[in-house]
């Protein structure tokens, strides 16, 4: 289940901007396949394997993990909120995707890479995948087609990005109000990232310029 979770909002550019039909086919019938196969050594069918996936999963993505939507709903008691807030985030991704399909896919990849992040349980380790929109936002420093306010903000996005990265892993232990601060941080830096990469892709739609950096 860790492959649905964590890659599935890469399929969608694979899906809608690539329009790689094979290739999802493909992995969903092995997905599929696998899935059934591993279920032939438990005793258990589907039905029954999906509830004790979802009712163990409720309090994972509650408890654990940090700077996801799952992680903040849960502390207010809206776990009823879980997967409708999943499944509008996916939306809302697949909708602008579509939309910014033809737009450079370092920057698809980059916003993708921020939504997959926050938008359901993930560890430290997770983080790793800030690394896609910080190549993105580097390779747009280095295409020269930014403004000055523009670059100063790129600078600055990727130097907070990479020290959040670069920070040891031990501040996510730390009790509040530290460990608090480091967490939120972590997750205004990456959705900070996530606007500027939004507004770019928005204002080169815009002008009409071309997107490949």
């Amino acid at each position: 289940m860790y492959l649905r979770k964590t890659e599935a909002p890469f399929f969608l550019i694979i899906l809608i901007s690539q329009r790689a039909f094979r290739v999802i086919i493909s992995v969903a019938a092995a997905y599929i396949f696998l899935t059934f196969l591993a279920l032939s050594f438990r005793d258990m069918d589907i039905i029954q394997y999906s509830s004790r996936w979802v009712e163990v999963n409720s309090i994972i993505i509650t408890r654990g993990g940090y700077a996801n939507i799952h992680h903040f709903l849960g502390p207010f008691g809206m776990k009823y909120l879980l997967l409708p807030s999943s499944l509008i985030l996916m939306a809302a991704s697949g909708i602008w995707v579509y939309k910014y399909r033809k737009t450079d896919i370092w920057i698809q990849l980059g916003v993708i890479a921020i939504i997959a992040r926050l938008w359901t349980y993930h560890r430290l380790y997770d983080d790793l995948l800030i690394l896609i929109p910080i190549v993105a936002v580097f390779r747009l420093l280095r295409s020269g087609g930014l403004s000055e306010n523009q670059r100063r903000a790129a600078v600055l996005i990727l130097i907070l990005s990479c020290l959040g990265l670069l920070s040891p892993a031990f501040f996510l232990q730390l009790q509040p109000p530290l460990g608090t601060l480091f967490r939120t941080g972590q997750a205004v830096i990456w959705l900070s990232m996530l606007a500027f990469l939004l507004y770019y892709s928005y204002k080169a739609s815009k002008a009409g310029r071309s997107e490949t950096v």
